[in-house]
């Protein structure tokens, strides 16, 4: 999983043991609880074809 999210292991298990709080997924969090229902859907739908085309 650390891997997919492009951090370090460590950075993960800190994160998976409560250690820390990775800051800009918090922001975007935070951002979404704003949002609409559908609106937050065409965002993450957005990000998923960014992630998707950079795979490719």
């Amino acid at each position: 999983m650390a891997n997919r999210l492009d951090v370090s292991m460590r950075t993960y298990q800190d994160w998976k043991l409560g250690n820390s709080q990775p800051q800009s997924a918090v922001a975007i969090f935070k951002m979404l609880t704003e949002l609409d229902d559908e609106d937050v859907l065409h965002v993450v739908r957005r990000i998923r074809r960014g992630f998707l085309e950079e795979t490719k």
